[in-house]
């Protein structure tokens, strides 16, 4: 059969993909698919090799060996083809000089193809999606607010109406509200395709994405839903406790009598951090009994100089913590 019937039920799939520039490794061996109506949120340091992975998948520079399947269509062979149904929208904006909102879309509408009697609806509806129809749609790309280009660059993506879109950091640099509208848009937008997201913000990641890839050092570390990676790597439970820092400071027995209280209400409770008038300790799921806990800090044996504490899972972004620092110790 053709390549597109032999793509499987995977709009990406990645088979020991590697990119090397010189000695130095970018990608090393990176294999995963990524589903239908799927976002997958890639996260990593700097340098880990995320922007490069998103790079080769859209054809901008080629892998050094391995493969990879954009909806069956081969990467080293079809890319003609993946260009047809990928949406692209890079890290910073790109606008041409003295052409309007409307122009810009229509530019990448005729890009790809998109027949001349279906632009003007087309058209309509993506500065619709976008929030930049009316008065914004005959503006001059170069005087929008940051924000407002950013939508832009997400509607640019769009055109075409993608099977696979590539977000790379949509947000960075956006104030809260900006940030939760684009949010919106990738989450309607997610609807029918597959999208890959790379994001430094773990809320972000959080919100948007169904499965979780981790990347340090060109390597995939980790993959799977965000309940997933805090069962396996967060450690449990944690335990905040907020205390009287001056008060422990002058009474050296007061802040050692926190952890010891802890500890004789949770006895495999393990101090994780001590910092700013903050101890955050780890308990065990299987170890976690939330009723003694609870019935403890009510409880006038609660030593005075705690003022506050709360009960919580790990978060994303101390389980990413956790998978940068072991990559570093190996």
């Amino acid at each position: 059969g053709d390549v597109e019937e032999r793509g499987g039920s995977f709009p990406i799939e990645t088979l020991n993909l590697r990119k090397t520039y010189g000695d130095k490794t970018a990608l090393d061996n990176l294999s995963l698919r990524v589903r239908h109506n799927e976002v997958l949120g890639l996260l990593g340091p700097n340098g880990a090799g995320k922007t490069t992975a998103i790079s080769v998948l859209t054809g901008l520079f080629p892998p050094t060996s391995g493969g990879a399947r954009i909806s069956g269509f081969d990467i080293a062979t079809r890319m003609s083809n993946v260009h047809q149904i990928i949406g692209v929208c890079p890290q910073f904006d790109v606008f041409h000089p003295g052409m309007t909102v409307r122009e810009h879309l229509a530019f990448y509408a005729r890009i790809k193809g998109l027949a001349p009697e279906r632009e003007a609806e087309v058209l309509e509806g993506a500065l619709h999606a976008i929030g930049l129809d009316g008065r914004w749609a005959d503006t001059d790309a170069a005087t929008l607010s940051g924000g407002m280009k950013r939508r832009l660059t997400l509607g640019v993506s769009l055109i075409g109406n993608p099977r696979v879109l590539f977000l790379d950091e949509p947000t960075t640099g956006l104030d809260p509200e900006t940030r939760r509208a684009v949010w919106r848009l990738i989450e309607r937008a997610r609807v029918g395709r597959c999208v890959v997201l790379t994001t430094h913000a773990m809320d972000e990641a959080e919100a948007l994405s169904q499965r979780i890839a981790i990347m340090a050092l060109g390597r995939l570390q980790c993959l799977g839903t965000t309940l997933h990676l805090k069962s396996k790597y967060g450690g449990g439970f944690k335990v905040d406790i907020s205390y009287d820092a001056a008060l422990a400071r002058a009474d050296p027995a007061a802040h050692e009598g926190i952890g010891a209280f802890v500890r004789s209400v949770l006895p495999t409770a393990r101090l994780e951090e001590d910092y700013m008038g903050t101890m955050v300790f780890v308990v065990a799921k299987a170890d976690m009994v939330v009723s003694r806990l609870f019935r403890a800090m009510g409880s006038e044996e609660r030593p005075a100089a705690i003022e506050a504490w709360a009960l919580r899972q790990t978060s994303l972004e101390e389980v990413f913590l956790a998978i940068a620092k072991r990559e570093e110790r190996d």
